[in-house]
């Protein structure tokens, strides 16, 4: 019942009790036995069919939350392996650390954040191992303390050989906890030169934009006024009204120059 398909064990079953059946009956007709004997292996062929069905209905049970399972657990390792590639993309560092201060997983980008790749260490690997991780220890130890969480705070991170990093510190699932109850606290990191460079970034490019439009509106104007000049230069005679319109020509092509720088 549990290692054959239904039917098969069922067939099986039935050629059993069928035979068991059979050799009662024989047995009775030589003399040996009364028909009581009969009943009682009759009793025991449909016992038998019983428990083959019976166990058969378990193993289908079974064999379908198996299936059930290994498809969860496929769905699940899926899922971690793309979690876990879009967290090693991420530009941003993300580090986890347990309530004893332990780094229990981090990316790439933390890992450059934390300390110089040479002295990095392997994990898992305690916080309270470096005097220049005390500031993020501390701020383990009050992200599990405090409910509500954290506002964003301002950290350095420096060395004994003058490697430095400037962090901006977010908090994030203060309250998760890792297999044995513990408070987990997932820090997202931060190098506040990057992001003041990305924030310059952005604004050159505005200004790029608004140079762009307002070079658009000078133009226009520049070339109607060039035309015109260029006009009434073809019609004034006296030196001096050719010399208003050279001074006017000259700075037309003064700020179109600018325009175009």
């Amino acid at each position: 019942g549990a290692l054959l398909g239904r039917r098969a064990a069922m067939t099986w079953i039935a050629l059993l009790g069928i035979g068991l059946l059979l050799s009662s009956i024989r047995i009775v007709l030589l003399g040996q036995e009364p028909w009581a004997q009969v009943g009682q292996s009759a009793l025991s062929a449909a016992g038998l069919v019983l428990a083959v069905f019976l166990t058969g209905e378990l193993a289908d049970r079974l064999a379908k939350e198996e299936y059930e399972v290994r498809a969860h657990r496929a769905a699940a390792n899926l899922q971690l392996g793309i979690n876990r590639l879009v967290i090693e993309a991420m530009q941003e560092g993300v580090l986890v650390v347990d309530a004893r201060g332990e780094v229990l997983a981090l990316n790439p980008a933390a890992g450059l954040l934390l300390a110089p790749p040479a002295r990095m260490p392997e994990l898992p690997f305690s916080l309270a191992s470096r005097n220049e991780w005390q500031g993020l220890l501390r701020l383990v130890i009050r992200a599990l303390r405090v409910p509500q969480g954290l506002a964003p705070q301002e950290l350095s991170v420096q060395h004994e050989s003058g490697w430095r990093k400037d962090l901006s510190v977010r908090v994030r699932f203060a309250r998760a906890q890792d297999d044995e109850g513990q408070g987990v606290v997932l820090l997202f990191m931060e190098d506040r030169a990057a992001m003041e460079e990305r924030a310059r970034e952005v604004k050159l490019a505005a200004m790029g934009r608004m140079s762009a439009g307002v070079a658009h509106e000078i133009r226009n104007p520049l070339a109607a006024i060039a035309q015109a000049n260029a006009l009434l230069a073809e019609d004034v005679r006296d030196p001096a009204s050719q010399r208003l319109t050279r001074m006017v020509a000259d700075n037309v092509a003064r700020l179109q120059r600018v325009v175009d720088d």
